[in-house]
């Protein structure tokens, strides 16, 4: 089966059978009901095949011009990571220029090397460090500069 796109629903937050990392994350947060709610707010989606939850994620915009974006992955992302990595990279490019954005930025959890590598490909330039900034963990800064130079953005 192939995977769908859909408007992201608060409850895919919380359905999502999450990879270790993002269950990481998610263990820090003390109102996960409340973090769904907030992150249905700004534009966001969900890919799933079957009625299984692939991934969702989204931009909360904070201010003029800057977004937070995010994603949760579930384990199916290995088995149709050609359409994950499409459907994040060119819906991360349509909602900085439909949002009008010049910077968005995002966090990962410093010691998961996977994701990191995988954010600067995408042309994300590693921020600094953000000690203890979800459950006690450091979790590493990373933004991406629409029009910037070609090492601020590589792809754009």
């Amino acid at each position: 089966m192939k995977p769908t796109i859909r408007k992201f629903k608060y409850e895919d937050h919380i359905k999502i059978v999450r990879r270790n990392w993002d269950a990481v994350t998610y263990a820090g947060f003390p109102n996960k009901e409340r973090v769904a709610k907030n992150l249905e707010r700004g534009p966001a989606y969900t890919m799933e095949v079957d009625g299984e939850i692939v991934g969702c994620g989204g931009i909360m915009p904070l201010w003029k011009g800057t977004g937070e974006g995010w994603i949760v992955t579930s384990e199916l992302v290995p088995k149709y990571k050609k359409s994950v990595v499409i459907a994040i990279y060119y819906g991360l490019m349509k909602l900085m220029n439909d949002l009008k954005l010049e910077r968005v930025q995002t966090i990962v959890l410093k010691e998961h090397m996977v994701s990191r590598k995988w954010l600067e490909w995408m042309g994300f330039k590693y921020e600094g460090d953000m000690p203890k900034y979800i459950g006690g963990r450091t979790y590493a800064r990373y933004a991406l500069i629409k029009n910037g130079t070609p090492e601020e953005n590589k792809h754009g």
